[in-house]
């Protein structure tokens, strides 16, 4: 927004700056400033935002409003009368200059979770902003609208205490479509009926668009009443005569189903979050999404994808499978009943944990006592409650016969029944307004440690596909399993996703997909986990690519980050990039495979060449290794003695990967190396490899059971730590997190050490060096699990 827009939208002044500098950013919080944000100092009931006016400038403001004359010649300065009408003048100013829709939402409950919901639906097709937490009053609501850049649609939410608040908002945010949830009891003890409720709500069409839609919840009894003459008016619901209507549905414990007919066709919308509030909130996004002309497809998607703006209804799984429903942002009788609701459903012990609804004035004791009495009908086991109000909820359920109802005096005496109280699987739901300071009970409960949502990863589709299926087999026999809700999946050699049965006691078995579920949304799998453990080795699995999967998805993995886990795949990378830290190697070349099958051996200046014998014999000679660059350590590997042999072995190579390393032939000992951490990462004693063999290759590290190791490796002591630290230097030149193995070539006649390689997601099979190495350290193959996940998590 341009200074000059500012001062025709506020009718300023100008005291100092430049008429065409551009602000891109708007504050009322000097805290939050940002290099050449506006700074807007609102006049409160305590504190005066001028007096901050200096502090907001050291902090990287560019300009003000101001209703105070500053001297501040080098910035740019706004004199206006009033400076919280002029951010909402700013607001309304943005929005009829800027090529948007917008959509206005409000309700007695539930508007932010349709806010949520209807983002998540507009957001499949347009670059869409929406309010933030619960900024929906005459501050946040202009804040959100100035947080505008080049979005095509702002979703804001509207709240309100009283008569004519809403009527201020939608004159600010001029509404292309407008939405009311419900009208229930909430404020009502501040406008004395649902009548005046209504009345409340339906300001928000004062500054309708001329050919606005409002969209209702048909079902709610005041709406229903609603009709108009100037506007489209849509009914979602369940009753007859809806516009959109939902059929079947089917409320389950954590996720709810329905049916709606559109265009002659029926469509199915899967909410991943149970109560029939959720499904009219689906219902409203839907509408509003067609109205922006999205198809069903595409809001139905957005339905199944949103995500529920935190301490709305979160679920949380504590140990001994305890789930505690965290609704303790606010309460009023429509939240209460919804949630009660939700909590019915479960079939282990339930117990309602209540506190106060406030602002309800004359109507305190009868919505009390009716959600007593609700407790009753949906058959929950146990009352607690906290509050002067929640002791008429309690009389009113020992009154129906719920012998199991207990008032407290306060939070503290609730904690200290529910510490005594809690058994295993008891589901439980913990809701009052906000003042009640529930919150202090969640936060206690969730210091029983709360059960982490884990994802195992097993297969996938490069050659050492069975290796993951054994390492993670040893990983779900370790694993201490009464710390996590665990998930496990599988990727078969085609890269299709199975949910597997978890009670198998070999993965590496022909029969380990019996009894699988193709996964058919993977993403919404992986966003639904609190961490992910990609026990994948190879291509596809520690080579960048589920790591940058697990990085758009946003949720914590076990292992290296994606630049980690690519360049640590690829030999010849590796190789450069740690010559540039002085990381002793063998001699090795570079050969290609090009789109037309030619082989070509690649300098360093990346010049390619034909003639790869003479590159061979100039560099090294015979015999040497050639590898296949981006394959496990012991795929795709072959020693070769003769020239004559070199092409045949080269071709073979050559299946495995385009990109070969070609390495000269050291007499040498194999040593391997453990390490693990993020920034200050420990390193195990040295691991000796004794192969059955000339060296150890995928048959003898894995079939062959002569193959040996020995920790530590039977070498001289200063030669180990030599290359534990060289190992600590490779793994922080490769941005190592997490864990790594690294492997290295002892010269038996020049007792020189040269690196191998390193390998970011090592074997963890029963035989596996890593889990032994980490082991002979001190920490067990279990605490070794528990620590990469808790790894997982820190960075």
């Amino acid at each position: 927004m341009l200074i000059k827009e500012i001062i025709d939208a506020t009718n300023g002044k100008l005291l100092s700056g430049n008429l065409d500098d551009d602000i891109l950013g708007f504050t009322q919080d000097t805290r939050k400033i940002k290099e050449g944000d506006l700074y807007i100092p609102l006049i409160g009931e305590k504190s005066d935002g001028h007096a901050y006016i200096e502090q907001a400038f050291q902090q990287g403001a560019s300009s003000i409003i101001t209703s105070q004359v500053v001297d501040y010649p080098d910035k740019n300065v706004i004199l206006v009368e009033d400076t919280l009408q002029a951010m909402s003048d700013m607001a309304r100013y943005l929005r009829l200059h800027r090529n948007v829709k917008v959509v206005g939402i409000t309700g007695s409950v539930g508007k932010t979770s349709t806010k949520d919901m209807i983002y998540s639906v507009v957001s499949t097709k347009y670059k869409t902003l929406k309010t933030l937490g619960n900024y929906n009053n005459h501050i946040g609501l202009p804040l959100t609208m100035l947080r505008y850049q080049d979005e095509e649609v702002m979703i804001l939410e509207m709240g309100m205490n009283h008569l004519g608040e809403i009527d201020h908002l939608t004159h600010i945010a001029c509404p292309d479509i407008a939405a009311i949830t419900n009208v229930g009891t909430a404020h009502i003890g501040e406008l004395g009926s649902r009548e005046n409720i209504l009345k409340a709500k339906m300001e928000i069409v004062n500054a309708l668009a001329k050919q606005g839609t409002l969209v209702i919840n048909d079902d709610n009894d005041m709406l229903h009443t609603v009709s108009l003459s100037d506007h489209h008016l849509l009914r979602v619901g369940q009753n007859d005569g809806c516009d959109l209507k939902a059929r079947n549905v089917d409320l389950r414990l954590e996720e709810s189903y329905f049916d709606i007919d559109y265009q002659g066709k029926t469509y199915q919308v899967h909410v991943p979050v149970s109560g029939i509030h959720f499904v009219y909130n689906a219902l409203i996004a839907i509408a509003i999404g067609l109205t922006l002309d999205i198809d069903m497809e595409r809001c139905i998607e957005g339905v199944e994808h949103f995500e529920l703006t935190k301490n709305r209804m979160d679920v949380l799984d504590l140990a001994d499978g305890i789930k505690v429903i965290d609704g303790t942002y606010n309460a009023n009788l429509d939240s209460m009943k919804s949630s009660l609701d939700v909590l019915g459903q479960y079939q282990t012990r339930k117990i309602a944990v209540l506190a106060d609804m406030l602002e309800l004035g004359e109507y305190e004791q009868a919505l009390h006592e009716e959600v007593g009495q609700y407790v009753v009908e949906k058959g929950i086991d146990e009352l607690l409650c906290v509050g002067k109000a929640c002791q008429y909820m309690v009389d009113k359920a020992q009154e129906l016969g719920l012998k199991q109802a207990y008032h407290f005096e306060d939070n503290q005496a609730l904690i200290e029944y529910l510490d005594e109280l809690l058994e295993k699987d008891d589901v439980l739901l913990v809701k009052g307004s906000n003042g009640m300071h529930l919150k202090e009970v969640v936060e206690h409960l969730k210091e029983r440690k709360a059960m982490k949502k884990l994802l195992v990863i097993c297969g996938g589709q490069s050659t050492e596909h069975i290796i993951s299926r054994m390492s993670c087999t040893s990983v779900l026999n370790n694993i201490h399993l009464e710390k996590y809700e665990l998930t496990l999946a599988g990727i078969d050699k085609d890269g299709t996703w199975y949910l597997l049965d978890q009670n198998q006691e070999d993965l590496a078995k022909d029969t380990w997909l019996d009894n699988a579920l193709p996964i058919e949304d993977i993403y919404g799998l992986l966003k639904k986990q609190d961490v992910v453990f990609p026990v994948l080795h190879g291509q596809y699995g520690e080579d960048g690519t589920i790591q940058g999967l697990l990085e758009l998805a946003q949720v914590p993995y076990v292992g290296c980050r994606t630049m980690g886990s690519s360049v640590a795949m690829d030999k010849i990378y590796t190789k450069k990039i740690l010559e540039t830290v002085g990381i002793p190697q063998v001699q090795s070349l570079y050969v290609k495979k090009r789109y037309d099958g030619t082989l070509v051996v690649v300098d360093h200046e990346f010049n390619e060449s034909t003639d790869i014998i003479q590159a061979v014999k100039d560099k090294m000679g015979f015999p040497c290794f050639m590898k296949a660059s981006r394959s496990g350590s012991s795929v795709g590997c072959y020693r070769v003695d003769k020239e004559e042999d070199f092409y045949d072995k080269l071709n073979e190579t050559a299946k495995y990967d385009s990109h070969i390393v070609i390495e000269e032939c050291v007499d040498c000992i194999e040593l391997e190396t453990a390490v693990l951490g993020n920034d200050d990462p420990i390193v195990s004693r040295v691991g000796q490899i004794m192969p059955h063999g000339e060296f150890y290759t995928f048959e003898s590290k894995y079939e062959d059971e002569e193959s040996k190791t020995c920790i530590p490796a039977l070498v001289d002591e200063k030669i180990q730590e030599e290359i534990r630290g060289y190992a600590l230097k490779v793994f922080k030149a490769i941005d190592g997190h997490g864990l790594s193995r690294v492997d290295f070539f002892l010269d038996k006649k020049t007792n020189k050490v040269y690196l191998n390689e390193i390998n970011t997601m090592p074997g963890f099979t029963r035989i596996s060096m890593y889990p032994q190495l980490m082991a002979d350290y001190g920490i067990a193959y279990s605490d070794l699990i528990d620590k990469l996940i808790d790894l997982a998590f820190d960075r």
